[in-house]
This record gives C-alpha cells, structure tokens and sequence, in this order.
C-alpha cells in the first residue's frame, strides 16, 4: 500500500475482489478517527472510491452494471467528466439513503451498495436490518 497526499492506493488481485461484495457484517465496519471524520461528511463506503475491471472501465463498485468512463480515456476526459459523474456518488451521505439514515452503523458500515434514488432520497437493500437490529 501506497500513501500519497490524502490517496491511498491499494492493489487488489482478483482473489481479493470478495470483499467488495456489498454484504453486512462485523468485517465491513471500520472504526478509526480518519474513518469516523469521513462518514461524518461522506459515505465513507463509496467516497472517492473507484474499481478499474478488467475490461479497463472506470466504476465505483466491481459489481456495478454503469461505467463511468475507461481507463484508457484521455486525462483531460476522465479528470473533467468520469470525476464529475463519480463525484455525484460520492457525495451521496448515509444520511440521504434508507435504511442508512437510522442504522447505528452508518458511520462506521464500509458495504459498498449501489444507492438507488427515489422519490425522497435513495434506498438500498442491506442485509442488515437496523428496525430489528438483525442480519437477514
């Protein structure tokens, strides 16, 4: 692992790629000051976060059916329009999604999930119900 300026570059092989499958559990919560001040402003699971597959499309989750752009764009293409896409994502805070917004993880909850927008807001289907307080 690389760190550089606030990135953090993280090489994954293909036998690593589990772990973006979005599915609750006691391994997905982080719980760290840098963490905490992230979630606190952003989605801490899908901020600044991005997957390049095989195929070289830029996505943000690996199962994920859009692309945002390829990584084989110009520079120009992708820091002006695959980033300004991406950054909509980003920006989506817990807060905005359900059943996010009343989960006791949501500051520390890393799944990745694809938010869905609806009427007021977005939804995701989690595993984890946070109305009982127990894994589906």
């Amino acid at each position: 692992m690389e760190k550089n300026n606030e990135v953090t570059n993280i090489f994954i092989t293909v036998s690593d790629a589990k772990i973006f499958l979005p599915k609750f559990n006691i391994n997905t919560v982080e719980v760290n000051t840098a963490a905490y001040n992230i979630a606190r402003n952003y989605n801490l699971s899908i901020y600044k976060t991005i997957i390049v597959n095989h195929e070289g499309k830029i996505k943000y989750n690996i199962s994920e059916r859009n692309s945002y752009g390829n990584i084989t764009d110009s520079y120009k293409e992708i820091s002006t329009k695959t980033i300004k896409r991406l950054s909509i994502l980003w920006n989506i805070r817990k807060d905005s999604i359900a059943p996010c917004n009343i989960c006791e993880f949501r500051l520390c909850c890393t799944v990745a999930h694809i938010p869905l927008k609806k009427e007021n807001g977005y939804a995701v289907n989690c595993n984890y119900d946070p109305y009982k307080a127990e894994l589906n």
